[in-house]
């Protein structure tokens, strides 16, 4: 009777969370629904100030959606379709999508969900594209009210890095003639503030650098990739489609026959020149490959 009358009590303490969890997700999806549909009309919208007009909608859809603390956990399959959405375990989640203007330049938004572990809460922390990214800006610090806007497609995190910090790959559609991707390192203080760049990264010319930025031609692709099993970020290494082009990044692509890499030891980013064909081979085929 009393092993019963357990069974009965704690049938009747799981209905509500269950309930609870079914009511969410069915509100999120919802959610996640409306906000793709605001967001094929950024797409599909022939003038900058419709484009403008509707990814402040999408930017106020999310935001109120991401205020309720249970989003923390939601997957959001559905916005992927059309908004990056990147995470690391239950610490960190960053939101980024992007508009164009009517010369073609990018204007990004984004939302960082994380959890302080000093209050125990999920804190939202609004990202404000007000500033332009240089080629030459690998030791400037940005912050959260004051970021160059970009996506983010990688969270990395590592048992030896500084408290909040992180690791992220980026990609930034510069302009018509240019595209970029970053390595950069995000830092965020118990108050929530964000600072992006950290000067634990090794530049080719084996100085430390905060990020390191790869410009190139728009119509080329560059690979930029995380690879856990050898703690390592590996990317193509770009070169001017000839000498005479140095230093022109339009003219920038892929080697296609040799790869760099940043690798983690002891708490610090070592720049690899030049990946050694026996000792990476399997980075080494993989990019190779399928270079994304």
């Amino acid at each position: 009777m009393i092993k019963k009358l357990t069974h009965i009590i704690l049938w009747l303490l799981i209905i509500p969370f269950a309930t609870r969890a079914q009511a969410d997700a069915e509100y999120f999806m919802q959610k996640e629904n409306e906000i793709v549909q605001k967001m094929n009309l950024v797409l599909g919208a022939p003038t900058e100030l419709e484009r403008t007009s509707y990814a402040d909608t999408v930017y106020r859809l999310l935001t109120e959606v991401l205020q309720n603390e249970n989003s923390f956990y939601y997957p959001f399959n559905i916005i992927k379709k059309r908004i990056s959405v990147v995470q690391f375990e239950d610490e960190i989640k960053i939101f980024t999508f992007t508009t164009t203007t009517a010369k073609d330049k990018h204007i990004y938004r984004g939302i960082i969900q994380w959890y302080n572990p000093k209050t125990k809460q999920v804190q939202l922390i609004e990202l404000n594209d007000t500033e332009k990214l240089n080629h030459n800006d690998i030791n400037k610090t940005f912050s959260n009210n004051k970021w160059y806007g970009a996506l983010y497609y990688k969270i990395i995190r590592l048992p030896k890095m500084n408290k909040n910090q992180y690791v992220v790959l980026v990609w930034d559609g510069n302009d018509l003639l240019t595209n970029r991707k970053i390595i950069d390192v995000i830092t965020i203080g118990s108050n929530g503030n964000v600072k992006f760049g950290y000067p634990v990264l090794k530049t080719e010319q084996n100085r430390t650098a905060k990020r390191l930025i790869f410009e190139y031609g728009d119509e080329v692709v560059m690979s930029l990739k995380w690879e856990p099993e050898y703690n390592a970020i590996v990317f193509d290494y770009l070169v001017p489609l000839s000498d005479q082009f140095h230093g022109v990044w339009a003219y920038y692509g892929p080697s296609l026959n040799r790869f760099d890499a940043l690798i983690y030891n002891k708490g610090k980013w070592t720049y690899k020149k030049d990946l050694d064909i026996k000792l990476h081979k399997t980075i080494k085929d993989k990019f190779y490959k399928s270079p994304k």
